[in-house]
């Protein structure tokens, strides 16, 4: 999904949905710190991912549970990888002990987004091209 894509649909459900909206949300991140939350782990986040974080900050974005960039914040992104192990980068938290995230691969993340199921410890791959079709599927559709 294209980000000119994703804003449209993004501005379309925020006016016929706006309380999904109004949700315990950490304002926009810079793109310091997203840089030191990059350092912390060791890869760069996809595209998709850093725009977002910047564009809408991380916590609750309508139906999605978005893994922020603040050290001491309950969605503290790099709190979580303990959990996942160091396979996988943990980016949106689906409340059940699952996350959806991303494979690691030499500094940086692999494309496409892949699901990390604690039952079994294993990582699922998903339809998902990048983080905004998650996003836009997860988050916005009810």
């Amino acid at each position: 999904m294209t980000k000119t894509g994703f804003d449209q649909l993004v501005e379309e459900t925020e006016r016929s949905h706006p309380l999904w909206f109004q949700l315990d949300r950490e304002p926009p991140a810079t793109a310091e710190a997203i840089g030191s939350l990059e350092a912390v782990l060791g890869l760069r986040l996809p595209p998709e991912h850093r725009d977002f974080l910047m564009t809408h900050g991380a916590g609750l974005f309508a139906f999605a549970d978005v893994l922020g960039v603040r050290p001491g914040t309950v969605g503290y992104l790099p709190a979580s990888v303990p959990f996942v192990g160091d396979q996988f980068v943990p980016a949106v938290d689906t409340g059940s002990g699952d996350f959806y995230g991303f494979r690691r691969a030499e500094g940086a993340c692999s494309p496409g987004v892949v699901y990390w199921d604690h039952d079994s410890s294993r990582i699922n791959d998903t339809e998902y091209m990048d983080f905004y079709e998650l996003v836009a599927d997860v988050g916005l559709r009810p």
